[in-house]
């Protein structure tokens, strides 16, 4: 029994973390900023495929989710809106709240 909570709550937690990286995801999406990769788990990658201009990922440790949005970590040009720090202050905002918000969603469905 105390195997299978350790199971239920690895999943559970990993289910919290997928759905606060789908809230940035969906926000950067919706605002017209690319994601390179939306990843489940932590690399190295296992499986992975392409849709639309996006690598999905599931990786190897399931401790973790994460979002890659280019511009974030590396120089971009700052006038190229396809790129996070091209965006208004107030849309890059809302993109870092967006996994927040999804807490407070999914809290008021449950």
């Amino acid at each position: 029994m105390a195997v299978f909570n350790f199971i239920l709550t690895l999943f559970s937690i990993l289910f919290l973390l997928v759905l606060h990286e789908f809230g940035h995801f969906i926000t950067a999406r919706r605002l017209g900023v690319k994601v390179e990769e939306f990843g489940i788990g932590i690399p190295p990658r296992l499986f992975s495929f392409k849709f639309k201009d996006t690598l999905y990922s599931i990786n190897l440790l399931p401790f973790g989710a994460f979002v890659k949005i280019p511009g974030l970590d590396e120089a971009t040009d700052p006038e190229d809106y396809k790129f996070m720090m091209g965006k208004p202050i107030w849309q890059r905002a809302l993109i870092l709240l967006g996994g927040v918000v999804s807490f407070w969603i999914i809290g008021a469905i449950l």
